[in-house]
């Protein structure tokens, strides 16, 4: 069966910031990304908190996220592919318990340390109920997770190519009716990096341009990391008939999807007639 999963609204492409380590310089950064309505993830080791004056405190974190997400890094961000298993598991759930009674949230979103992490890291984090670990790996394809506990970014905002790249992303066009028969699945571009390097290498123009080329693009969906594994899941929820010819969507969210290259709308509980084509 030809099928394509479509973001909200049938757009074909999302674009996500994941920035780590709950720097002061955050506040700067998500001025900076509300001001182009850039969504992102940040990613706080409540053990670094009120370290030093480079780093957050507890007490700023609400507001100053507010429209973001906030996800873990552990408590001590620790490298999860160099400790024992009682330490992950310490150093994780001691950053969720602290973050959630202070966002009053559920929060299971994670970014590994140091991009440190192993099979058995993935297993046990999968244990503790984290939904995504983000890595530090590249993939410049744009391609969309296939294991979210091994979540890899397009590139970091150091990087020497992410203008490249994101000319490139922005210049897809995979919903194109003529280029039907070529690579025409949803794309993502996925930016982690730390706020300070901007500060310590006064480069703050990268991220200023960044945004500001990346932003108000019909085509993108701009959302936290969250909210895209929350939605590909409900999508890889979605139900068949043996033919093909009926979708069931079992969850609570409304799915855009294309089948035999039409588009579909699955409303929560909803199930829905598919045109089948010969493919």
């Amino acid at each position: 069966m030809h099928r394509i999963l479509r973001f909200p609204n049938f757009k074909c492409k999302a674009l996500t910031i994941s920035y780590d380590d709950g720097a002061i310089f955050d506040k700067r950064l998500v001025e900076i990304m509300n001001k182009h309505n850039i969504k992102g993830s940040f990613n706080i080791p409540t053990g670094f908190l009120s370290l030093s004056e480079r780093y957050l405190n507890l007490s700023d974190l609400v507001d100053l996220y507010k429209g973001h997400e906030i996800a873990l890094h552990g408590h001590m961000h620790l490298s999860l592919g160099k400790i024992s298993n009682i330490e992950i598991v310490k150093d994780v759930l001691e950053n969720r318990r602290i973050l959630e009674k202070e966002f009053n949230q559920i929060i299971t979103g994670f970014a590994y340390a140091n991009g440190s992490y192993t099979q058995n890291a993935k297993e046990i984090l999968k244990s503790i109920d984290i939904r995504y670990a983000r890595t530090v790996n590249r993939d410049p394809a744009f391609n969309l997770p296939t294991d979210f506990l091994e979540w890899n970014v397009t590139c970091a905002h150091r990087d020497a190519n992410l203008f490249e790249l994101l000319d490139k992303f922005l210049d897809l066009k995979p919903n194109s009716p003529e280029k039907w028969k070529l690579n025409r699945n949803s794309k993502l571009f996925y930016l982690y990096g730390h706020s300070y390097e901007f500060e310590d290498n006064n480069n703050w123009e990268i991220i200023e341009k960044f945004c500001a080329k990346a932003s108000n693009n019909e085509d993108v969906w701009y959302a936290t990391s969250s909210e895209i594994c929350s939605y590909i899941n409900a999508y890889n929820s979605l139900v068949y008939s043996l033919d093909n010819s009926l979708v069931y969507n079992p969850t609570a969210t409304t799915i855009y999807a294309e089948f035999y290259r039409k588009n579909y709308v699955i409303k929560p509980n909803e199930t829905v007639k598919i045109e089948v084509l010969p493919y």
